[in-house]
């Protein structure tokens, strides 16, 4: 049976944390505390070794959000506040992603965030952006995935097609940005306007040392 919506969702963070521990009991290995200074504000944590759980009212529900390492690696809402508590406790005590949405459906997560705990972000997300690249990036993409320093950088792909280091950062070491047909943009921090503007194979090829040049200073450093 669909459990009843909480008819007034605790609202500061002591209050909302008071509530989800009593679903828990004093005995609980982990017990919900309020966000460190603010104990104002709307917002409940659960924290265990490297993971944690934030619970944040909604309207009639309340949204989950579930890290490891700092990184969001699931989310979901529900209204039932003893669902959440057990799915919390479960998520800071090392339950897996795929066992967590088995015994609580109402956690969700993407194809990469199952990729963080598989071990394996770097070729899931090359496949995620390969597969999904629209026409106007596909001729960049293509080359950028095969060519074997380029594939080795983190991609993302919306009005750009960025590259990080690695999974875990949001540090963007270059951009490429469409023209028109068989046109493309390479930008670099620290430089104003491109570096290049050119052919997607003739992109790639300056990209890959751009990428190369900063992969062998770090080694150095």
């Amino acid at each position: 049976m669909r459990p009843e919506p909480p008819s007034r969702p605790a609202g500061k963070g002591t209050e909302l944390a008071a509530a989800l521990n009593a679903e828990l009991g004093a005995d609980a290995p982990q017990l919900f505390t309020f966000r460190e200074g603010e104990p104002e504000a709307a917002i409940a944590i659960m924290r265990g070794g490297r993971s944690s759980v934030s619970v944040l009212p909604g309207v009639d529900t309340y949204i989950l959000n579930f890290r490891r390492d700092a990184w969001g690696w699931a989310h979901g809402d529900t209204p039932d506040r003893h669902r959440i508590a057990q799915a919390a406790v479960a998520w800071v005590t090392g339950t897996g992603l795929e066992e967590m949405a088995a015994r609580w459906p109402f956690v969700r997560f993407s194809e990469l965030q199952l990729a963080y705990e598989r071990g394996d972000p770097l070729e899931t997300q090359w496949r995620i952006v390969s597969r999904d690249a629209s026409e106007q990036y596909r001729e960049v993409v293509e080359p950028a995935a095969r060519h074997p320093v380029v594939s080795g950088f983190f991609p993302g792909l919306g009005h750009n097609f960025l590259f990080m280091p690695h999974a875990f950062s949001s540090e963007v070491l270059a951009s490429v940005i469409f023209e028109t047909v068989g046109r493309f943009r390479l930008h670099v921090p620290g430089h104003q306007g491109p570096v290049h503007v050119g052919s997607a194979p003739r992109v790639v090829a300056v990209l890959a040392e751009h990428l190369d040049g900063l992969e062998r200073r770090a080694c150095h450093t």
